[in-house]
């Protein structure tokens, strides 16, 4: 569906990410090495999402977000909260043809969700994929 050097891009690419990053296995030794806080730093400078978006969707306080800024590398399990945003919103971008309508999607009420804000549902693993089904079926045609 995604491909990992869309995701590297958004979090900053090679110059955020302090390495390479070709495929999701790079992702898996990049978040337990820590992200960089480069790399949240990046995504909040492109208006894919907000800090206040990032609280609310994958559920990182707000206080813990600013202190993560400060520090040169993010502990896994935010990192890997920071990775699953940027997936979403690189696969809603891909499924949806830009960015801006994507960030428009991810922002709204959605009936193939129940009525549900998709960001809402990035807290947890089955909300996540509940939202990269309804990607998927849009990219194939099913959703318009």
């Amino acid at each position: 569906m995604v491909d990992a050097r869309e995701v590297a891009r958004l979090l900053g690419g090679r110059t955020a990410l302090h390495r390479r990053i070709d495929s999701f296995e790079d992702f898996v030794v990049a978040i337990e090495d820590g992200l960089p806080s480069d790399a949240m730093r990046a995504m909040l400078d492109s208006g894919a999402v907000s800090a206040r978006e990032i609280s609310e969707s994958v559920r990182i306080p707000e206080r813990t977000l600013m202190r993560m800024q400060t520090k040169e590398r993010i502990p896994a399990d935010e990192g890997d909260k920071i990775y699953r945003l940027a997936y979403v919103v690189a696969a809603a971008t891909k499924a949806l043809g830009d960015r801006d309508k994507a960030r428009k999607w991810l922002r709204r009420p959605n009936r193939a969700l129940g009525g549900v804000i998709p960001l809402s549902l990035l807290g947890t693993q089955p909300g996540l994929q509940q939202v990269e089904q309804v990607l998927g079926r849009i990219e194939y045609g099913e959703y318009s």
